[in-house]
């Protein structure tokens, strides 16, 4: 006689929670584009920005798309001095990880980019997982003290400031005591746990694990200790955002927009700010909505700004998928290379 298998009730409570967190990022970001698509709709007369579009002189958008892998050098550039401590890598494959990491950056919320960056040079660099964290940290503190210096310098040369007074000292505080943090880190974390209490404690394995990973945050720390490595990190990163803000002053150009250099350099802020932390796929919606709001700052017409915020969208993007694309064909990238959690033994090849 066969056996009558049980009929599967509904899921548990448990389960259908699972179910909705798991979905919930999708659903946020789906709110989101559907808010930045009403508001732009209801902001922008699009036929405005058609017509934009179709007038633009070509000529000079071709220059500003021309000069955009020159930011990704630059940023490479200024990556190899973070983890120059930690170990060789050639600068081919610092700059496809680099190159990747942004793609997913791009795609992936919460800055997941981030993390493949540090497993592909973990796993094909044999560089310690615990200093790439640590140099990350570093990284973060240059771009915030970078742009700290170009928002300021924005308030100096334009005529409207792109954000308040009060958040431009809020972002310097929290700028300076990241600063703090990290150089603190720098100059006074231990190689070893201390011996005595609490730290004694600590189960042996756990301790080993600790211990291990210590002088490697202390290596990934490195450039804080160094002046002369810091000062040049942060000049290549000034570099960086010159060159970000250049693209979009050619494609100002192509839209005939009339702004002053401080309005292009805090345009260049925002487009960075938004990019911090990406909350809808490529961050279509937010960065539309926060480039036409600012250039209405400036007297720019809503179909112009949102002309001027598709190219200049566009263009990156483009590169970002494109060279994102290229460096996974050339780093013949495998599965492993991101997901693996082996412990580095690897050569750079």
């Amino acid at each position: 006689m066969t056996a009558v298998e049980p009929t599967p009730g509904p899921p548990s409570r448990a389960r259908r929670a699972v179910g909705l967190l798991r979905r919930l990022p999708w659903v946020l970001q789906a709110a989101i584009l559907a808010g930045s698509v009403a508001f732009i709709l209801l902001r922008v007369d699009i036929a405005d920005s058609a017509r934009a579009l179709r007038d633009a002189d070509y000529r000079w958008a071709a220059i500003g798309i021309a000069i955009v892998p020159l930011t990704r050098l630059l940023d490479t550039a200024r990556w190899r001095i973070y983890v120059r401590e930690l170990g060789h890598v050639s600068f081919p494959t610092m700059l496809g990880a680099f190159l990747v990491g942004n793609l997913v950056n791009n795609v992936l919320p919460m800055r997941a980019g981030d993390v493949v960056k540090i497993q592909i040079l973990a796993n094909r660099a044999a560089l310690s997982r615990a200093g790439l964290a640590a140099s990350r940290a570093v990284e973060s503190v240059v771009d915030g003290m970078t742009f700290v210096g170009f928002l300021v310098l924005s308030l100096a040369l334009a005529d409207i400031a792109v954000l308040p007074q009060e958040v431009l000292w809020g972002l310097a505080g929290a700028v300076g005591a990241a600063f703090l943090a990290v150089a603190g880190a720098a100059y006074f974390l231990p190689r070893r746990l201390p011996r005595g209490w609490p730290f004694s404690l600590v189960p042996a394995r756990p301790a080993g694990v600790i211990n291990d990973a210590l002088p490697r945050f202390h290596e990934g720390f490195a450039t804080m200790r160094h002046p002369r490595d810091l000062g040049v990190a942060l000049l290549l990163n000034a570099a960086s955002w010159a060159v970000q803000a250049a693209t979009l002053v050619f494609l100002g150009l192509a839209l005939d927009l009339d702004l002053s250099v401080g309005a292009y350099l805090g345009i260049a802020v925002v487009a960075n700010l938004v990019t911090i932390l990406p909350i809808t796929f490529e961050n279509v919606g937010p960065y539309e909505v926060l480039m036409v709001e600012i250039l209405a700052l400036q007297d720019v017409s809503p179909g112009s700004a949102l002309a001027y915020a598709i190219a200049s969208h566009a263009m990156t993007n483009a590169w970002v998928i494109a060279l994102g694309l290229g460096a996974m064909v050339a780093l013949r990238l495998r599965p492993r290379d991101v997901f693996s959690l082996r412990s580095p033994s690897a050569s750079d090849g």
